[in-house]
């Protein structure tokens, strides 16, 4: 029997583009959670209409904690992997297949590749990823070629053995980090990457990167003093979450 999952999509002002993942999504998997991060732009009323489970933040706080707040729902089921995918529509859903045929062998971490098409990719970004990639592929002792992409399959199994202190963009790093203090089965799988003609990405290149670098060296340090203080995230009154 194949392994059960769930797909986590982390959305923020993706308005024109949220309705349609979720429809592409829903094409290999009604198990899906959408994550509101607090959108502005009408991209609530574009994910009810769609009758998607979803939770939404009254105010938006950051890629990391949506993350956390899907994953307290999420580990509280039964599935043996949450998939994690950006609302933004450069992931593409027909990927999922070449992840499940990974955690078929029972992998645990299955992680995105983009880096093996990176013509259509934007420079800042094709020179953010390979330095990014090659630095924590050194700190955890694993080639990884593309450690920052958000498309990724995870065991249940070890998201549950660590806690998550992240609010933003370090939360991918921080996933990876911990996951790599443990002794883990790991697979990199090719991914196709969905370039848009508007280049909203929300990720800034080298404020976000130096966060990252920073964020490496200490975690450790941090994960005390954060854990101590943080506050589950404030969701809006229509928040649901049911499967049909």
């Amino acid at each position: 029997m194949r392994p059960s999952y769930a797909v986590l999509i982390t959305c923020y002002n993706e308005k024109d583009r949220i309705g349609q993942v979720i429809q592409d999504v829903r094409s290999h998997t009604e198990h899906l959670l959408v994550i509101d991060d607090g959108s502005r732009d009408g991209s609530r009323a574009a994910i009810l209409a769609t009758g998607a489970p979803a939770l939404f933040h009254a105010s938006n706080q950051g890629k990391g904690v949506a993350i956390q707040t899907g994953l307290r729902a999420l580990l509280s089921m039964d599935y043996d992997y949450v998939v994690f995918m950006d609302g933004d529509g450069q992931h593409d859903p027909n990927d999922l297949s070449t992840f499940l045929a990974e955690a078929d062998k029972g992998t645990e971490f299955i992680c995105g590749n983009r880096m093996a098409e990176v013509a259509a990719m934007p420079y800042k970004r094709f020179f953010t990823n390979r330095m990014g990639s090659w630095a924590l592929s050194y700190i955890v002792g694993v080639r990884i070629p593309d450690t920052m992409v958000g498309y990724r399959m995870i065991a249940t199994s070890l998201l549950r053995r660590f806690p998550l202190i992240s609010k933003g963009f370090t939360i991918e790093t921080e996933i990876l980090m911990r996951c790599f203090k443990h002794q883990i089965s790991f697979a990199n799988v090719p991914v196709k990457t969905i370039y848009h003609q508007t280049d909203d990405n929300k990720y800034r290149g080298f404020v976000d990167s130096w966060r990252i670098f920073f964020f490496c060296g200490g975690m450790e340090a941090m994960q005390h003093r954060i854990l101590k203080t943080q506050q589950p995230a404030a969701l809006r009154a229509e928040s649901r979450l049911t499967w049909s």
